[in-house]
């Protein structure tokens, strides 16, 4: 059977190229240099990025020839870490999935350890979304508050004083 580019008579890798984006694909992963390109991503969190037309996870990766690729993330693989956003909010597990953290503007605010609150890598994205619907609720964000150290507090006060509201 012959492939879709044969078919149609497209060369995907030279489209790519001739648009700008150094795209290549191998073993079914898409990565796209990261020189001339920058302006396609916006940083999520931590070291994960969103290409700003669809809504998945890339990272920067060095390849063999010692340029640096934007590689997309597979979040089902067990490795990859949970993230999610919402707003200014975020969340992301740990590779092990043995921990979460808060974040608010990029911000880190708590840790929540699976051993603490009893989550697994099995249902992780689960509590993940269960923080992420509960950051709206002002208790909340006061006991998250609450626990912070004082120096962390402050620089919440002065950087986001919307967080106190």
């Amino acid at each position: 059977m012959p492939r879709l580019e044969e078919k149609i008579g497209l060369d995907f890798d030279i489209l790519a190229k001739n648009l700008g984006a150094d795209m290549v694909k191998t073993a079914g992963t898409k990565r796209i240099a990261v020189e001339n390109n920058q302006h396609l991503f916006t940083k999520a969190v931590a070291d994960l990025f969103r290409k700003n037309d669809d809504g998945g996870l890339w990272k920067v990766e060095a390849a063999e020839d010692g340029k640096e690729y934007f590689v997309r993330t597979d979040l089902t693989d067990s490795d990859a870490p949970v993230v999610k956003e919402s707003s200014d909010w975020s969340i992301a597990s740990d590779k092990q999935c043995a921990n979460v953290t808060l974040s608010y503007k990029s911000i880190p605010l708590k840790k929540f350890a699976s051993s603490e609150f009893g989550f697994t890598k099995d249902n992780v994205g689960s509590f993940c979304n269960r923080i992420m619907s509960s950051v709206s609720d002002s208790e909340f964000r006061k006991h998250v508050f609450a626990e912070l150290s004082s120096c962390t507090q402050e620089i919440l006060k002065a950087e986001c004083p919307e967080l106190l509201k």
